[in-house]
């Protein structure tokens, strides 16, 4: 095994997007280990030894309480909650050095030689979603909700094995642990803001090679060469988040753009194009046909966001109930009608909640 890899979280049914990304990131860096961590269970006919990756079950990450901490929150939440707790979970089983993690919709098209470089003094590298200022003559205010959003990316971070990247990890998962939601620092990445403040060794990546994404197309250059290779602010693009793509849209990078698809960049339209393509080769339609394991109770019922909220609060009825996926409909349905679900006043994060919740 190499002293770094490539690291990302998801559900069985985007199962196609870790096999894109490991893909793409195999094309740059031969050499690369790529560990997924699959929330849910296998599903049947799956044959774990036949993906191109390491796989790592989110119930082998011996978290505590794992069955309410499962319930509590949406697939997608979970996705975002784990990170913390698998690159704790890989510095502690492996001796890999470095981890880069990637969300599972990104794109690796450059190699991350720089990045991992960077790790050599580092203990923590993360992306900021915008590089430079937008006009103030913004009619959308476009940058204002993208700020609203956190300041770094979450779909992005370098972490080296240092005292200050673990102590980070701990104080991000113990965040995760039961308030990654949209209202509440908008899931795990409003948490990163304060990272640069409260722990040493923490670079702030600028490139605008990284993390190319379309809440960032109108604030960067981007162009092809003449081999048909995308360039962002003159420099070869190494990543490209498609984040919130809807793969039954190909006329639309995004769920959230900000632009038409014909105003966005053609470099980025073409790399789109061959995204989808890569998806459906990496047997989309299977994937989705398996769907999320846990969005139900053991007697079939699908579970309610109140529901979720009940055990994520604690609910003095709930605390000790070890396997809320065991109860039943009807004793959900008693409590909430007792109007009794804790509320946060969280501050903002407007734009992409809005977006994702209808995803």
């Amino acid at each position: 095994m190499n002293d770094w890899a490539v690291v990302t979280v998801v559900t069985r049914n985007y199962l196609h997007f870790a096999r894109a990304l490991a893909s793409s990131v195999r094309q740059v860096h031969p050499e690369a280990d790529v560990i997924v961590c699959l929330v849910d269970e296998a599903p049947v006919g799956w044959q774990r030894d036949q993906e191109p990756f390491k796989v790592i079950f989110a119930r082998e990450l011996g978290i505590q309480n794992w069955s309410r901490f499962l319930f509590q929150y949406t697939p997608f939440e979970l996705t975002c909650a784990l990170k913390p707790f698998v690159l704790k979970h890989i510095f502690n089983t492996t001796g890999i050095s470095k981890l880069l993690y990637l969300d599972g919709d990104i794109f690796v098209s450059g190699r991350l030689d720089e990045l991992l470089d960077k790790l050599d003094s580092a203990s923590v590298i993360l992306t900021p979603h915008l590089t430079r200022p937008l006009s103030l003559a913004e009619p959308d205010r476009w940058e204002m909700d993208v700020l609203d959003t956190g300041i770094f990316n979450g779909g992005f971070i370098g972490v080296r094995n240092t005292g200050a990247a673990r102590a980070m990890l701990d104080w991000w998962a113990a965040r995760t642990r039961h308030w990654c939601k949209w209202n509440i620092n908008h899931l795990d990445q409003g948490w990163l803001d304060a990272v640069p403040a409260l722990f040493d060794g923490v670079v702030i990546e600028r490139g605008a090679q990284y993390n190319a994404a379309v809440w960032n197309t109108g604030a960067r250059d981007f162009s092809e060469d003449a081999q048909g290779r995308m360039n962002v602010d003159g420099q070869p693009l190494a990543f490209f988040h498609f984040a919130s793509i809807d793969p039954d849209r190909p006329d639309s990078l995004s769920r959230i753009a900000r632009h038409s698809y014909d105003q966005e960049p053609a470099a980025a339209r073409r790399l789109h194009r061959e995204y989808l393509a890569r998806l459906q080769a990496c047997g989309m339609a299977q994937c989705r046909a398996w769907g999320y394991r846990y969005d139900r109770l053991e007697d079939g019922t699908c579970i309610k966001e109140e529901w979720r909220e009940l055990v994520r609060n604690e609910h003095p009825a709930l605390k000790n109930v070890e396997n809320p996926f065991a109860l039943k409909a009807a004793e959900f349905q008693r409590l909430v009608r007792q109007g009794k679900i804790k509320k946060f006043l969280a501050r903002g994060r407007r734009v992409f909640a809005r977006v994702f919740k209808k995803s």
